[in-house]
């Protein structure tokens, strides 16, 4: 983490970037670690569903495993949004 609102502002961002012209038919991925968004206090977010809200794909890397686990359908959009694993 290089800013306390690093995630605050990467959702941000990502918010704002849906909302412009053409943006609903982008696809979003983000490649995270395991514990993927961390909050201002340093700890890992509890509630992630607003990246789930502006994301299509996440890939979790870590160390050690491939895993595919979690697909899960996000109902504002249609769009699938699946956890990739972890990969290393």
């Amino acid at each position: 983490m290089i800013s306390a609102n690093d995630s605050a502002n990467l959702l941000s961002f990502l918010q704002t970037l849906r909302c412009q012209d053409g943006a609903q038919s982008l696809i979003l991925s983000a490649a995270v670690a395991t514990t993927p968004f961390v909050g201002s206090d340093g700890m890992p977010l509890s509630d992630v569903s607003g990246f789930a809200d502006v994301l299509n794909y996440i890939g979790s890397l870590g160390p050690t495993s491939i895993q595919l686990t979690l697909s899960m359908t996000m109902s504002r959009r249609g769009y699938e949004l699946r956890y990739l694993g972890t990969l290393g």
